[in-house]
């Protein structure tokens, strides 16, 4: 499964936000991510450019980040 965008400034969605406040924003879109991490059968790769979204858990060891400049 690939998770493409998920920079801090775009997850969550900018019209998520203007639609609902930041924190329900935040809520929504973090069950969106949880839904879709849990359904990786075997591999996942997620991208982001800057800063990954806030929303991402911050355990080590959970991922491995690759720098592919």
């Amino acid at each position: 499964m690939i998770m493409p965008y998920l920079n801090d400034h775009q997850v969550p969605w900018p019209d998520v936000v203007a639609a609902f406040n930041q924190e329900e924003a935040d809520a929504r879109e973090a069950r969106l991510l949880y839904v879709a991490l849990t359904r990786a059968r075997s591999q996942l790769l997620m991208t982001y450019s800057g800063t990954p979204t806030r929303l991402l858990p911050t355990c080590t060891g959970l991922w491995t980040d690759v720098d592919l400049t």
